[in-house]
């Protein structure tokens, strides 16, 4: 087998979820560690996986622009957002994140809320700005016309202020072991921002990104108090974000 057929091969299977160390990759195919890891060197350079300590892990499918994102999945989002906006209801700071599903939790806000809702999303600014009882702190700062949010040392900064109830966090990937993922640094650091501003931190995840990475860390999977996904509660997967004490709220299909 040449090296080009088996790093097709080695795509599958990280891509499947199948183990993916080294030592297991090159048992698997009769070669060297070393050639292995030249293999995912030459993968993650073309961007086909992400490298992590031990082996390798699939890239996210939210790493496309937003507009792409939000044709993907309608009504698993709408689902997970729901479950997930009931869960605000009696809270009076929330910090919601940019992304399609935090935009439906946003849609989906309960009458009974009351509070005020400190966001960097534009859409989430603009589909609260009518509701009646609501405060919508839009925060500002240099817009990505990838993610639609506002980014930036300045964001970071105004984050600083506040100190909320609950934050929403939109997961582009999360993993046992590499935590809280995304492909911007800007980002990255926004983000890690509202965890360490948030009393208790809700992640809202399909289950195609979960068990993925991407290059810039927010924080450890452990930062995550909540996750609300639509994976099978009996995946090995969601056992090992269990054992890393989140507590994950699996929302059946219909």
């Amino acid at each position: 087998m040449s090296p080009n057929e088996r790093r097709v091969q080695i795509v599958a299977l990280v891509d499947g979820g199948e183990p993916s160390t080294p030592a297991e990759l090159a048992a698997r195919f009769g070669v060297s560690e070393d050639s292995i890891r030249r293999d995912l060197r030459a993968l993650a350079d073309q961007g086909l996986v992400r490298r992590v300590h031990g082996g390798a892990l699939p890239r996210s499918p939210a790493a496309i622009p937003y507009g792409e994102r939000l044709e993907q999945q309608p009504l698993v989002k709408q689902r997970i957002a729901a479950r997930t906006a009931g869960r605000l209801a009696s809270l009076r700071a929330v910090c919601l994140d940019g992304g399609t599903t935090v935009l439906e939790v946003a849609r989906l806000l309960p009458p009974e809320f009351q509070g005020t809702v400190v966001t960097v999303s534009l859409p989430v600014a603009t589909e609260l700005a009518a509701r009646t009882g609501v405060e919508v702190i839009q925060l500002g700062g240099k817009v990505s016309g990838f993610s639609h949010t506002v980014i930036g040392p300045d964001v970071v900064e105004a984050l600083r202020r506040y100190r909320f109830d609950v934050c929403v966090l939109g997961v582009c990937s999360l993993d046992p072991q590499a935590g809280l993922t995304v492909p911007d640094r800007d980002e990255a650091f926004v983000k890690a921002m509202m965890v360490e501003q948030s009393e208790s931190v809700v992640a809202v995840a399909s289950r195609t990104k979960l068990g993925t990475a991407e290059p810039f860390l927010v924080a450890p999977a452990n930062s995550v108090n909540t996750l609300v996904t639509d994976a099978d509660p009996t995946e090995p997967l969601v056992g090992a974000l269990m054992e890393t004490g989140i507590e994950v709220v699996c929302v059946p299909a219909v």
